[in-house]
């Protein structure tokens, strides 16, 4: 068994080094951020929060210096940690689904996960900071609460598991607050078996690991008094698409394009909406499977009422964590950035936790078929297995990496970075897309900021890098143009009587003021933005 798990993770590497080598190794700019943290570690910085969200605990940058020491920066280097733990979250599944179901069903959801549609295996390679993080704490939260709710364990072992899990808690808390989709799945199970759970003894043995998980969140906050709960609570953390947005008009575009996007393939990376249907028809398996497991459960509870309640065994906790996801989603701030005028998918990575689990539900019906008609089983294992090498395949590289919010991105920025190093061009105004990347790729070499900044609050990540390139006495505007079409830069610096240079390195287009210095904000109107 262990030599076949061992086939399934080369397996799954093979996948994602291909789609990576397809795509160039392009980096989105969350992407750089991770990037750029890790640099700075290694320069001696000692960051708690990713920079300007100070809700994101960047324990992935912390890994990434290492590898970065040890083998350099590049965009391939940035990529190994979600790379391993992305094969640690596999081997996680195998192992959860081993107690959950059995050996055979281990090795399916295994395979599943490791094959899985290619917006898992696009966002499980992105180096985010917390995305395939939260997978992987989140299915290790998910196994200890099988061993501690199901499993006959001593005193001893469950007092290993509480205070395991509390660090483990703590660690995914300071990571990121989607954790909170698994915390709630336990916390249901737990109090459904005891009522008064939450008032006993054991729970408590975890608090203080937790608050050691998460001692570098509690130190800042107690610093800065506050600061991670006034910003998610307050107004920069409102949705900025969508404010209004209500909550049928969120779990109605979860249904129409959230789910078939995520357990699909987005059409707009297919760069066709003919896929539009194939998408809708694998989150059609997606649910079939998920009603398949239910209902057999439900008639297993039905056939033994009053023996053992209804969250008797452990493929609950994978049943209740779906509707969990999906409620949590529209009832919180996660799903109404979604629902915006501009087709951004804001918040599909906020579903990546249903990719985690679907595949032990489609293992658990698979397994249950193969126990009668085996050869039947074998077959919808391949055509699954096919749907998603396919949704891989149809996907096309240079538009599954982009940012979703800024989606313009050449493969490589070579020319770019080599056009501004020969001209003596160190300091740049240009969108938030371009600038992280344009810095990564040239170790900072070249500064670049957001021009949208002062309106965009999130979008100024490092304010000493703004504040050189506003100081500096030449800084360029690196903005996306047609080639051979005049920008409206430039007919706004014309207008101004601004002297300038500018070079066309599509789909770049480099415009230097040269007569005197410009600020964005007397050029606001004609940047553009891309949507």
């Amino acid at each position: 068994m262990l030599l076949a798990l061992g086939g399934v993770l080369i397996a799954a590497l093979a996948l994602r080094l291909a789609l990576a080598m397809r795509g160039q190794w392009m980096i989105d700019y969350d992407e750089a951020v991770t990037g750029l943290a890790a640099k700075h570690i290694l320069e001696g910085e000692r960051p708690i929060f990713m920079f300007s969200v100070p809700y994101m605990g960047p324990v992935e940058s912390y890994l990434t210096a290492v590898v970065f020491a040890a083998a350099g920066i590049s965009r391939a280097t940035l990529k190994v940690i979600p790379f391993a733990l992305s094969l640690a979250f596999i081997g996680l599944t195998f192992c959860l689904a081993r107690e959950i179901l059995n050996a055979r069903a281990a090795l399916i959801a295994a395979l599943l996960a490791a094959l899985p549609p290619v917006y898992a295996t696009v966002h499980e390679m992105k180096a985010w900071g917390s995305t395939i993080e939260t997978l992987v704490f989140g299915t290790l939260l998910l196994l200890m609460a099988v061993h501690l709710i199901y499993r006959e364990a001593d005193a001893r072992q469950q007092t290993r598991l509480y205070l395991i899990g509390g660090v483990v808690i703590g660690l995914a808390f300071w990571v990121h607050f989607l954790v909170a989709y698994y915390l709630i799945t336990i916390g249901l199970v737990l109090f459904w078996r005891d009522r008064r759970f939450f008032l006993r003894r054991p729970i408590w043995m975890a608090v203080p690991t937790f608050f050691l998980g998460s001692l570098p969140f509690w130190i800042y906050n107690i610093q800065h008094p506050l600061t991670s709960f006034r910003y998610l609570l307050g107004g920069s953390s409102k949705p900025v698409f969508a404010p209004h947005i209500g909550y049928l008009d969120v779990a109605q575009h979860l249904v129409a394009r959230d789910l078939p996007h995520v357990l699909g393939v987005p059409w707009n990376w297919a760069g066709s909406m003919g896929v539009e249907w194939f998408a809708r028809g694998m989150a059609g398996l997606a649910a079939v499977a998920f009603l398949v497991v239910a209902a057999w459960r439900v008639r297993q509870i039905a056939r033994r009422k009053g023996s053992d309640g209804w969250v008797g065994q452990p493929i609950d906790l994978p049943l209740i964590f779906v509707p969990v996801v999906l409620v949590v989603y529209v009832f919180s701030g996660f799903g109404k950035p979604a629902v915006n005028a501009y087709g951004i998918d804001a918040s599909g990575r906020y579903l990546i936790p249903l990719l985690a689990i679907l595949p032990i539900l489609l293992a658990a019906a698979l397994d249950a078929l193969g126990r009668r008609r085996l050869l039947l089983a074998c077959g919808a294992l391949l055509v699954i297995l096919g749907l998603n090498l396919y949704s891989n395949y149809a996907a096309q590289p240079l538009k599954m990496f982009q940012s979703p919010y800024f989606n313009r991105l050449p493969a490589s920025s070579k020319d770019l970075i080599q056009y501004l190093r020969d001209n003596g061009l160190r300091h740049v105004w240009t969108d938030i897309g371009i600038a992280l990347p344009l810095m990564f790729d040239s170790g900072e070499d070249i500064l670049a900021t957001d021009y949208f900044a002062p309106w965009v609050a999130s979008n100024n990540y490092f304010p000493a890098v703004r504040r050189a390139v506003t100081d500096a006495d030449t800084s360029a505007y690196v903005v996306i143009g047609l080639p051979g079409q005049p920008t409206r830069l430039e007919s706004k610096l014309r207008e101004l009587g601004v002297g300038y240079t500018v070079k066309e390195l599509s789909p770049y287009v480099v415009l230097v003021p040269r007569s005197r210095k410009v600020l964005p904000t007397e050029v606001s109107g004609q940047l553009g933005f891309q949507y």
